[in-house]
């Protein structure tokens, strides 16, 4: 075989060749710089900063397995620590302002989370962060009362998508700054309570979708109706009752209640319940795009969820609620509908007749219920339901088996 080589054979393989070589000289130059900024920050206060590689913060959602944005044999041949880049620090109540000032030279770093209290030049130091897409910022605690904090300037993280408050309390002036953020989708606040009380003074927020908030107290009807007035974009709301110590979970089925954790029953014995009733709905049917919603611990009982009828929803979660049989009947009309979870409420078998005309349900949950036998059977005339979670129930091992002669590819969780 004759082999011809020109000169512009040559120069296309000299340039290629230089490429690759400059690619590889880049990465480890770059991980060499991100190693010892790692040194120098670990020596300022060892043991204080935790850094998380990309292939350790992304996850493969289908294979669940780790994968990364650089190829392989590259970390191989070179380390992991030096091909990679450092996408998550998280930052514990020791870690020195002169520490957090430092991670902002890091390149690329996307999420951050700052644990402890938030003071002035800390905050600061944070804004500082040009890449930040993701940032937490955690200063919960049973016993220190919940703390005000400042997010003055926060829009100079133009590039930040998901906010997560843990432990604070919120003020207007803090509410100006999140809804005014241009590419916030993703707010999350836990054991967090605001002062605001009157929500509509406040900018609208149309890019955020998904709004998560358990509150650390009490959430009044009129302070959540006018939050959910200013983010009319949301795909997602879940909201928690505001119950201070972590809630129990009931069983009214064949036990009867457990009530071996008082810290969620009020001096009656009965379950502390959000004051948020079947008037939330009234602001909720203006989320035109409204597709999972999650009410937990409220006084909705359904006898106005009927008012979102005609929104695109698609997953429903009313659990240890004041749902009925009534309330039921009006959810199993929903259109989308493909997910259901109602236990901890006080649906009977009625309720299970009405739901049985429900016309995409794929999943259902009547844990903790008073559901019976009769009840099950009636289940079986979902055609498209492909899971059921009845744990706590009245519904006998017969009445599953009688089940599944009907609907043998239907999966029961009942464990």
């Amino acid at each position: 075989m004759n082999w011809r080589f020109s000169l512009r054979s040559l120069l296309i393989l000299v340039t290629v060749f230089c490429l690759l070589v400059g690619t590889l000289l880049s990465i480890y130059q770059r991980g060499n710089t991100q190693a010892r900024y790692i040194r120098e920050i670990e020596a300022i206060s060892p043991g204080s900063v935790r850094f998380c590689y990309d292939y350790q913060t992304r996850m493969d959602p289908t294979q669940r397995q780790l994968f990364s944005s650089r190829p392989s044999f590259l970390g191989r041949m070179l380390g992991k620590d030096l091909v990679h880049r450092i996408e998550r620090v998280e930052f514990s109540p020791l870690a020195t302002d002169s520490q957090i000032k430092k991670c902002a030279q890091i390149i690329g770093l996307k999420e951050v989370q700052l644990n402890g209290a938030v003071w002035p030049s800390r905050w600061e130091s944070i804004l500082d962060y040009p890449t930040l897409e993701r940032l937490h910022l955690s200063c919960f605690s049973a016993v220190i009362p919940r703390q005000k904090i400042s997010l003055t300037d926060l829009k100079r993280l133009d590039r930040l998508r998901i906010l997560i408050i843990d432990g604070f309390e919120l003020t207007k002036d803090n509410w100006n700054e999140i809804l005014s953020l241009p590419r916030l989708r993703h707010l999350e606040l836990f054991s967090t309570d605001s002062n605001v009380a009157d929500f509509f003074q406040l900018p609208t927020s149309t890019t955020i979708d998904k709004f998560s908030w358990r509150p650390g107290s009490m959430v009044s009807q009129a302070t959540l109706s006018g939050l959910i007035q200013r983010l009319p974009g949301l795909k997602t709301l879940s909201v928690w009752g505001g119950i201070q110590r972590m809630p129990m979970i009931l069983h009214v089925g064949q036990s009867g209640i457990d009530s071996s954790d008082t810290s969620s029953l009020d001096n009656t014995g009965e379950p502390i319940l959000t004051p948020i009733d079947d008037q939330i709905f009234l602001s909720l049917r203006n989320c035109l795009r409204l597709e999972n919603l999650s009410l937990f611990r409220t006084r909705i009982n359904g006898e106005n969820v009927e008012l979102l009828q005609s929104l695109p929803l698609k997953w429903i979660e009313l659990p240890s609620s004041q749902l009925n049989d009534q309330g039921l009947a009006k959810l199993a009309k929903f259109p989308h509908l493909t997910q259901l979870e109602i236990g901890s409420t006080a649906i009977t078998d009625r309720g299970m007749k009405e739901l049985s005309v429900a016309p995409k349900l794929v999943s259902l949950s009547i844990r903790d219920t008073r559901v019976t036998d009769e009840g099950m059977a009636a289940l079986a005339a979902l055609e498209s339901l492909e899971k059921i979670r009845i744990r706590d129930t009245l519904i006998t091992p017969d009445a599953i088996q009688e089940f599944l002669k009907t609907k043998p590819d239907c999966k029961i969780d009942n464990q």
